[in-house]
């Protein structure tokens, strides 16, 4: 099904862990990590999100590339760990939020984004060089 809509099983992945976690915070069932879990996946979600509207848009060769990865986990921070944290006591700043959009970017850089790749182009019966 999924496959039809061009769609990566490794993005409908992280939307099932991001329901099952939202469902299990809103029961007051509190899974360790699940902060951490939520943000690492963050910036590779977005930027997968970002990279399928640019391809169904104007540019459909566009990905992202390593400084637009940092610069969503720099904007991911600033907003949610310093302007956030200074206007609500719901949120607040915590190091290991920012390790996580960090080391979600490169994870996306170095590991996703090839498999997000792939994925598409195998769906359109093209192979890719290694």
């Amino acid at each position: 099904m999924f496959k039809n809509l061009n769609i990566s099983y490794w993005f409908i992945g992280g939307l099932i862990i991001w329901g099952i976690i939202a469902l299990l915070r809103r029961n007051g069932i509190i899974v360790p990590l699940n902060d951490h879990l939520t943000d690492l996946y963050s910036v590779p979600m977005f930027s997968y999100t970002t990279m399928k509207i640019m391809k169904l848009t104007y540019y459909p060769d566009w990905r992202p590339d390593l400084k637009f990865l940092l610069g969503a986990a720099l904007n991911l921070t600033i907003v949610f760990e310093i302007i956030c944290p200074l206007l609500s006591a719901r949120y607040t700043a915590d190091f290991m939020d920012i390790i996580c959009y960090f080391s979600g970017a490169l994870i996306y850089h170095l590991v996703l984004q090839r498999i997000y790749y792939v994925d598409s182009k195998l769906d359109m019966q093209i192979k890719i060089p290694v």
